[in-house]
């Protein structure tokens, strides 16, 4: 056999193109050191803000249980949190947010606010900021059927008020895609990665998403790896400034005794035109330049 424990990465010049070495939003400056733990009837977080120790809790409604859970730290320093909850009696979850100032105080008047709570199980929620102080979540959906789960995604306000009219079908097409991932780009674009099924064995897919809801990439997404076997547990590798800049997966390949381990750089996801991404890299380099 083989040396199972190996990694396989595609090198792309047009990285460049795609992962900004400097940021045109530092991100929560102020937050430090988050911990975010999901137990049955709530949702433990806590984190420092110039050193100093924060506790929040988010409780679940009576007779609900929370599962899967992520967060992240807006353009404008507040932490928001996602979550899937459900009856205990019922595998049906609901997706579910809930905002913070740094100092622990809700931002929203509420206990939590519906993300998503069409019919059937929404689950695997993940959030990243936008660039005016909201954020976007991506969840999987078994809504058109069980053997038919689906990604959908959709922007909120810092209000925590929809951005676009409905939820977006990230891909919709037959078969199962599961176990979403996100990441903000420098241009206020978002990148989803997905384990994807509609050719039977697990295959990695992927989207960049405009600020206006529109695709860059093609319909139900663009092929990452569709090698014989699975590739799953796919996952943004980030650089030392916060920014995607590559994808990492394993992949069960012929003669392997384990999964290998694939890298590939974002320029191998649906990237925008290279007009528009060297109007942002030039943004930067004056920013810092003037700074």
């Amino acid at each position: 056999m083989l040396d199972s424990m190996i990694n396989i990465k595609f090198i792309d010049l047009r990285v460049a193109l795609t992962c900004s070495i400097i940021s045109l939003c530092a991100y929560g400056s102020q937050v430090s050191d988050i911990h975010l733990l999901s137990r049955p009837a709530e949702l433990l977080a806590d984190w420092r803000v110039n050193g100093q120790l924060v506790n929040v809790t988010v409780s679940a409604k009576p007779g609900y249980i929370i599962s899967k859970s992520d967060y992240g730290v807006t353009a404008v320093g507040n932490l928001v949190f996602v979550w899937s909850e459900r009856l205990q009696s019922r595998n049906d979850n609901d997706i579910f947010a809930q905002m913070f100032f740094v100092d622990g105080t809700k931002k929203w008047n509420t206990d939590s606010f519906p993300v998503n709570i069409f019919r059937g199980n929404q689950t695997n929620p993940k959030v990243v900021p936008s660039m005016d102080g909201g954020f976007f979540v991506v969840w999987q959906s078994d809504s058109a059927g069980k053997n038919n789960i689906n990604i959908w995604c959709q922007r909120f306000s810092q209000d925590g008020e929809a951005v676009w009219a409905t939820p977006i079908p990230v891909c919709a097409f037959s078969g199962n895609q599961i176990n979403p991932v996100i990441a903000d780009d420098i241009d206020g674009s978002i990148l989803v990665a997905w384990e994807d099924y509609r050719r039977g064995n697990a295959d990695i897919y992927g989207q960049r998403i405009e600020q206006d809801g529109s695709f860059t990439g093609p319909e139900d997404g663009a092929a990452i790896d569709v090698s014989a076997g699975d590739q799953t547990n796919v996952k943004f590798v980030f650089d030392n400034n916060g920014q995607p800049a590559s994808l990492k997966w394993k992949s069960t390949r012929k003669g392997f005794s384990k999964p290998v381990v694939v890298e590939t750089d974002i320029s191998k996801m649906p990237i925008p035109e290279p007009g528009i991404f060297f109007l942002f890299f030039l943004v930067n380099y004056f920013l810092i330049r003037k700074a």
